[in-house]
């Protein structure tokens, strides 16, 4: 009897025990289950194809007279576009600044005004890719837009003043985190492009790889395209391919974190070029596979935009 007793005991203050434990690392748990149940399917392609993103092929015949032709492009880095109503306390960090990452829409407008006004060519991949190859000749104002991370609000705020404007851009998408239920806007959020986010907008944006899930830090703080064995590394990017319809053209690092081991990896995928966020403008004689950008920042007012973009101060 008291053995049978002091079995009883022993199982209620284990059961205590457990639950107790269960509750504690409740949020850690479902935090977890929630980050890997979200994600894109692997095998699911969406049809991106020469239809609806051909355009990013095409090479324009600019004509440049001799001696005015480009020697270096600048490359823009953009990640979030939010309207100035939108913003929320949680946009700001610690030091009460707004994230480098979030560019106002108001700014962005100015910015691509801009652009606009003193007649700036926003080129295509394809065209890119052969000014860095030393193929073609660009003019002179000629500058390369790029996104990273495939936010939802590349679509509802950048979207219509590229498209207004006529320009082009290129968003490199962290394909694991692309919506497949077309969530409804929410600028307070890290909201992901969806599907028909992206199928809605291929007149103005070219879509490539961010990794499938690989834009995180291991907890030392090194980028998982560095801290993760190749070979997973290579899956990752796989992955994220398939998910674009095997558009392996063209790449950016998370964080712009790359190795040797990276760069040559990309090259033996047969991917063409990869984007730092090193500061700097491209030239041909660059490794194409380390193109520095130049990030633009709430931080930046016009003046400084114009600097970026090669324009004299007034």
């Amino acid at each position: 009897m008291r053995i049978m007793l002091v079995n009883a005991l022993f199982l209620l203050t284990f059961v205590f025990f457990f639950s107790s434990i269960v509750n504690y690392y409740y949020d850690d748990f479902a935090t977890a289950m929630d980050s890997n149940s979200g994600l894109f399917t692997e095998n699911k392609s969406i049809d991106l194809n020469d239809t609806n993103q051909g355009w990013g092929r095409g090479v324009r015949d600019f004509k440049v007279d001799e001696g005015s032709a480009a020697p270096e492009i600048p490359v823009l880095l953009y990640h979030r576009i939010l309207d100035d109503n939108d913003i929320q306390d949680h946009h700001y960090n610690k030091n009460g600044e707004l994230y480098k990452t979030i560019t106002l829409k108001s700014q962005f407008e100015k910015q691509m005004d801009l652009l606009a006004k003193e007649d700036f060519v926003t080129l295509t991949s394809k065209e890119f890719e052969l000014f860095m190859r030393g193929e073609i000749d660009l003019p002179e104002k000629s500058v390369l837009i790029t996104f990273d991370d495939g936010f939802k609000d590349n679509h509802i705020e950048a979207y219509p003043i590229l498209k207004e404007h006529q320009f082009t851009a290129l968003n490199f998408v962290i394909t694991g985190y692309i919506d497949e239920s077309d969530s409804e806007y929410e600028p307070a959020h890290n909201q992901y492009l969806s599907i028909s986010d992206i199928m809605a907008a291929t007149d103005v944006f070219e879509y490539y790889s961010h990794t499938y899930n690989f834009h995180h830090q291991n907890e030392k703080g090194v980028a998982y395209l560095i801290s993760e064995p190749i070979s997973a590394v290579k899956k990752d990017i796989e992955i994220s391919v398939n998910n674009l319809n095997n558009r392996s053209d063209y790449f950016a690092y998370p964080y712009g974190a790359y190795n040797n081991k990276t760069a040559d990896l990309l090259e033996e995928m047969d991917f063409k070029m990869a984007f730092t966020s090193d500061l700097d403008k491209a030239r041909p004689d660059q490794d194409p596979y380390r193109i520095p950008r130049i990030e633009i920042s709430n931080r930046d007012d016009i003046e400084d935009f114009k600097e970026k973009i090669g324009l004299e101060k007034e």
